[in-house]
């Protein structure tokens, strides 16, 4: 065999096996470039509403995380990215120039080439390595710039991303610094003739010799060193350096990789340097906690602040102050300048961006980069431990995680709790039938009307609100002007997204006077819109962060770090709360929160949102389901329910304002299988308190968007065998059982009495869809041929087939039978509100809980786009006319329930140019 085909395979080899040794820094390297490239390069041409299929379909999840909108979140985000590729260059450093020793493997020429030997090239290519470990982030970088002009983004991204790279560079700067003033040099002759890495100076291990005013290998060492400088505890007897880490390693692991062979077991450059990086990563971890909480925490933020960048930083300059060179003749004074100033900038940057931007709307991006940081960083690390010994790290912990939960050793302590509230005695809920009387009562001779609203996220919650404002404006503008749209609406039923948007009708409602005839005009209906449209992702990234991940795989963390048992703690601390608790608070504040109501506004700071504190706490404490019972007596709130589905038994639940009655024929509920949670849980607390649900908490129930929140149950001390709680859709996805439900008790009483029948009821049934109407005819047949990837995601593409997108064709035939059961009684016309332009397919149904501004552009033109071809109007129309237009249609040719809904879906936006 040629020499070169045995040197080739040799090196081959060693990259296989390097490549295994180097994943976790390849991953950190990656995770960011992956984020972008699965959310797509935009089509800047290709106009909204276009029919062909994307070849991005994770867009609809990552568009909302990838797409900052405030310079200051361009520069967290910059931050973040610029360090992920710092780390894993010391990650990757580690394992290359130790690893001969460690593993018993030598790397292959590569990767010496690049990373173990970058001494000998000089300062020119030190510096070219450091920047091709960012090639990476500058992708990321330039991807974030783009990608902010295809969505609109209006800010100075490009200085928001200057100033985050600078202010990273100037964070590991310190670092690095810190490093090479603590690394312990060999006993002996302090200047040697020349520089010998490993021996009398430290290898580069992130930044560049040069950046501190070092020689490199083979030059003078008088020319000025910072290792080993001689500082005041030092000195003392009371700082050894880092030598006991690397006895310490000695005595546990042994001393392959970790130190070198020799008496005093000095510590190897790149594990010295991951000492006061990992302090300094992990102080800037839990400074952040309080300080991007997703309600202000301001004592707490500060005293964070204080003890864990303040203090240490405070510390580290008095230590570096009072050192001294071992270099005679060498002062340290211009380095212990540029040592202030790059902890100064850093320390006053913080409060700076706390106090002038918004502190709850960290960037998701960037939070989600720091828990990859901690985590793929500790992961390297025990990989350098278990790698030699052939011990499958993320497999260990795998089994770890679960052996610790199925030994029961965490019992309940890794439960997540409904946020319930206390209410007050003396509640009556009103059935159906009494809410359908006082409805005909008050306006004798008139429709009624019913309206669904499905899921989907966000942009399902804006939809929703929109058609809703719309709707309301068509009604005022009708030829009377004398009636409000919601003082006719029987009933809401909404699903997920619906229902946040149903939340934000409801608050509007409320703040309009108690007096019959207030319409909602264009001062409530614009704050309603902004609060349904506005983000509650980085609320749920940080419960995410800084409470469930920690607790799922940090060991034994969860005998500490407790659940919040749910009882009356929406307005505790964040501090302890998980990710389904973060995004209802995130749900209850955008009602009053000034960045949802001027996204672009320079008045975006903390103390707007302090200001705003106190009304968010009134409205919360005010919109809840007990408090907004007693549909007849009030003309501005209607009958709903948020509809979300039990784990247990798969059931639907009505988180609704009224009660479910017992058949009145059968005496039993089994006709309505439908239980309502203030029936189930309003009394049956043990300690006699009386349950009620915070309309955000049902919201959020309704919402359950799986994995990104968590299927939570009742508190304990409201019902010790509560149910668990998930999506609404997973049952029905239109809210259209529900309503069927609502229509068939109210008019039970009258088919059961057997009493001379009224006129029929007219119904206008409002179906408001986040996405396009589902087509009438049958699905076409596939044209693709199947693998075996397609068997194995056959299984879960058929339920999820069966429960999102084929529930709409089972609506149709319920409602059929409804209507000939009932034929004599109802007479119902079905109006369909579609937003056309949201379907994945076309980059533009994000499936989270934030919408880009082109994104929300989009909504708000599609709903425009109804108003323009008069589709509103039809509702007022038919509302005026119902008796004439209905017999009109009876006339005409039947296709479907209600003789055929009218299909009004929203147009296209104009193209962008």
């Amino acid at each position: 065999m040629p020499r070169w085909v045995s040197v080739l395979l040799i090196e081959t080899g060693r990259t296989v096996r390097y490549l295994y040794f180097l994943r976790f820094a390849l991953m950190l390297w990656l995770f960011a470039p992956l984020l972008v490239v699965l959310n797509g390069s935009p089509r800047q041409t290709e106009p909204i509403g276009d029919t062909s299929i994307s070849s991005y379909p994770l867009r609809s999840f990552l568009s909302g995380i990838v797409t900052p909108e405030q310079e200051a979140q361009f520069l967290c985000v910059a931050f973040f990215v610029v360090s992920a590729g710092f780390v894993a260059l010391v990650a990757a450093r580690l394992v290359t120039i130790n690893g001969n020793e460690r593993f018993q493997a030598r790397p292959p020429f590569v990767l010496r080439w690049l990373l173990a030997h970058e001494e000998r090239h000089g300062w020119l290519w030190e510096s070219a390595v450091v920047l091709l470990s960012q090639a990476p982030g500058i992708y990321v970088l330039h991807y974030l710039l783009k990608n902010s002009h295809y969505e609109h983004v209006y800010c100075n991204s490009l200085r928001g991303i200057l100033i985050g790279c600078g202010l990273a560079v100037a964070f590991w700067w310190v670092i690095n610094a810190a490093f090479y003033a603590t690394f312990e040099l060999r006993p002996g002759d302090p200047a040697p003739p020349d520089v010998t890495m490993g021996t009398n100076a430290a290898r580069t291990i992130l930044l560049p010799r040069w950046c501190f005013g070092l020689t490199a290998q083979g030059k003078l060492l008088n020319q000025g060193t910072l290792e080993g400088v001689r500082s005041p505890l030092r000195s003392a007897g009371m700082v050894p350096g880092f030598g006991w880490m690397g006895k310490l390693l000695l005595a546990v692991a042994g001393p392959h990789g970790y130190i070198y062979r020799s008496p005093d077991g000095r510590l190897y450059e790149a594990h010295a340097f991951h000492i006061p990086a990992v302090i300094g990563a992990i102080l800037l971890y839990l400074a952040m906690c309080p300080l991007t909480a997703p309600v202000p925490m301001v004592t707490a933020s500060w005293i964070s602040y204080g003890v864990f960048l303040v203090l240490p930083g405070l510390a580290a300059l008095w230590i570096f102050w009072w050192s001294s060179s071992p270099v005679a003749g060498y002062g340290l004074i211009k380095w212990k300048i540029l040592f202030t100033l790059a902890i100064v900038g850093f320390l006053a940057a913080i409060p700076v961006l706390y106090m002038k931007s918004d502190p709850e709307r960290f960037p998701p991006f960037a939070l989600i980069l720091l828990t990859a940081i901690a985590s793929l960083w500790a992961l390297s690390w025990v990989a350098f431990f278990a790698d030699r010994f052939r011990v499958p790290v993320l497999t260990t912990v795998a089994l770890l995680v679960f052996l610790l939960n199925g030994l029961g050793v965490y019992r309940d302590k890794e439960e997540h709790f409904v946020s319930t509230a206390t209410a007050q005695p003396g509640l009556q809920l009103e059935s159906p039938q009494e809410i359908l009387a006082a409805l005909r009562s008050n306006s004798p001779g008139r429709p009624v009307i019913v309206v669904t609203a499905t899921g989907g996220g966000l942009h399902a919650s804006a939809w929703t609100a929109s058609v809703l404002s719309r709707l309301e404006t068509a009604f005022a503008d009708a030829k009377d002007g004398t009636t409000p749209f919601h003082e006719h609406l029987l009933l809401a039923s909404t699903v997920s997204g619906g229902s946040v948007g149903l939340m934000t009708y409801l608050d509007a409602l409320q703040k309009l006077p108690a007096a019959k005839g207030a319409f909602l005009g264009k001062e409530q209906a614009d704050p309603m819109i902004a609060a349904a449209q506005c983000s509650s992702l980085e609320a749920v990234t940080w419960g995410l962060v800084y409470y469930d991940m920690p607790r799922a795989y940090v060991p034994l963390l969860p005998l500490v770090l407790r659940p919040s048992s749910g009882v009356d703690d929406q307005f505790a601390l964040p501090l302890g709360k998980d990710r389904t608790w973060a995004l209802r608070k995130g749900f209850a504040r955008n009602l009053r929160n000034v960045y949802c109501q001027q996204p672009e506004s320079d008045a975006n700071n903390l103390q707007a949102d302090l200001d705003k504190a106190g009304e968010v706490e009134a409205t919360e404490r005010s919109l809840s389901l007990a408090n907004l019972a007693g549909v007849a007596k009030d003309f501005r709130v209607p009958a709903f329910t948020m509809n979300t589905t039990t784990v247990e038994g798969g059931t639907r639940m009505l988180l609704a304002n009224y009660k479910m009655p017992a058949d009145s024929v059968s005496g039993a509920n089994e006709s309505f299988p439908a239980e309502s949670f203030l029936e189930k849980y309003y009394a049956k607390a043990q300690d006699g308190s009386l349950a009620d649900l915070p309309l955000a908490s049902a919201a959020q129930m309704s919402a359950t968007f799986p994995y990104v929140s968590s299927a939570s149950r009742v508190p304990v001390k409201v019902d010790p065998d509560g149910l668990h709680f998930v999506d609404g859709g997973y049952y029905d996805n239109d809210g259209t059982s529900s309503a069927i439900e609502f229509l068939r008790s109210a008019l039970e009483k009258q088919a059961s009495a057997g009493a001379q029948s009224e006129a029929p009821l007219n119904v206008i049934l409002v179906e408001i869809r986040n996405s396009p109407e589902a087509p009438s005819d049958r699905p076409g047949e596939s044209s693709t041929l199947w693998k075996i990837g397609n068997q194995l995601m056959g299984p879960i593409s058929s339920f999820y087939s069966a429960g999102h997108e084929s529930v709409t064709q089972r609506n149709r035939v319920a409602l059929d039978l409804f209507e000939k059961a009932y034929t004599d009684k109802v007479h119902l016309k079905r109006l369909v509100f579609a937003d056309n332009n949201a379907a994945s397919k076309v980059e533009t149904d994000p499936l989270n809980w934030s919408l880009t501004p082109w994104q929300r552009l989009e909504v708000q033109t599609s709903a425009d786009s109804l108003a323009g071809a008069g589709d509103y109007r039809k509702a007022a129309e038919w509302f005026y006319d119902f008796d004439a237009r209905w017999q009109g249609e009876q006339a005409a040719p039947s296709n479907g329930p209600g003789n055929g809904p009218a299909k009004v879906s929203g147009g296209k936006p104009q193209k962008r140019h």
